[in-house]
């Protein structure tokens, strides 16, 4: 089996149209990614649980089950990517499903003078509201990570694969290959 890279990810499928998203401030945040994304689809149950497959769900599943909001239901192809957050001074997820964001972060990562997007910073804007909201994403130069923030990644790993079956990506799970029982 071939290895993944950030080349070698699907895309998200272009049929996704505008999905309401929720009245926030105006804001930059600045991130360095740290891993390869988790990709799968997701959208929140009648119990507010977020409900997550590697599959597209059927519309007669999704329509059942999923939670109806104020412009409908949502189904997302989300890309969730470890992450070290300047602002929070910690490692996080970074759920991206936004195309405008991903197509841009695949630009980066594709570029010869950029390439994998665990070398540079990258910034995430938001401007505008409810219909007239954007997001835009940029990339700063490729540089290594000061000590300190390499320190507080390797403490704090994130394993966003466990996302989609329920887990949290915050907890370390000790390799118990050694163990004979």
């Amino acid at each position: 089996m071939a290895q993944t890279t950030w080349a070698t990810l699907p895309q998200p499928p272009k049929w996704q149209g505008w999905r309401y998203v929720r009245k926030f401030e105006e804001w930059t945040h600045k991130y360095r990614i740290t891993g390869l994304p988790a990709t799968y689809w997701e959208y929140f149950n009648n119990d507010n649980k977020p409900v997550r497959s590697e599959n597209r769900p059927s519309d007669a599943e999704f329509k059942k089950d999923a939670k109806e909001w104020e412009y409908g239901q949502q189904l997302k192809f989300v890309r969730a990517i470890p992450a070290y957050d300047y602002q929070k001074e910690d490692t996080i997820v970074l759920q991206l499903d936004k195309n405008a964001l991903i197509d841009s972060l695949f630009v980066y990562a594709n570029d010869p003078e950029r390439g994998d997007p665990t070398k540079y910073d990258i910034k995430i804007t938001r401007t505008g509201q409810k219909k007239e909201t954007r997001y835009a994403l940029v990339s700063a130069p490729p540089k290594e990570l000061t000590k300190e923030i390499q320190t507080i990644v390797d403490e704090n790993p994130v394993n966003v694969s466990v996302l989609i079956d329920g887990g949290d990506p915050f907890v370390v799970v000790e390799d118990s290959s050694d163990n004979p029982f």
